[in-house]
């Protein structure tokens, strides 16, 4: 049987900050599952709503960095992330956690979840 398919070509814009934040943490969760990047530290349940915390400093403005917290909280510092990621796609967005890998930590072996976010904000900072 012949098909005839027409395919629409439709500008569907950048990922919200939501969005950006679920691509990220999905893509972290995954190099955790296969044991690259230690789990230790974080839940492997994805909280239901982005940190307030973080959602206060987008709505105001400013911005959240890894290096603004003492104690480290994986969800706010992975909100940073996704908020330094503005300007990228959804498709570049799922790189990011494996170029930082190959980029940033590969010679040291398995991570740990902080050293991978701050890896990845240098990662966003460089694209």
């Amino acid at each position: 049987a012949f098909i005839d398919r027409a395919d629409i070509k439709a500008f569907i814009g950048l990922p919200s900050v939501n969005a950006r934040f679920a691509i990220l943490r999905d893509c972290t969760l995954e190099l955790m599952r296969v044991g690259l990047v230690a789990t230790t530290q974080i839940s492997l349940t994805p909280p239901p709503v982005l940190p307030l915390e973080g959602v206060a400093a987008a709505a105001s403005g400013a911005s959240v960095t890894p290096a603004s917290h003492n104690d480290f909280d994986f969800d706010t510092h992975l909100l940073a992330c996704a908020m330094a990621a503005k300007d990228l796609s959804g498709r570049s967005l799922r790189k990011l956690p494996f170029l930082t890998f190959a980029t940033h930590l590969h010679s040291s072996g398995i991570s740990t979840a902080k050293d991978f976010v701050e890896a990845l904000y240098k990662t966003i900072e460089d694209e």
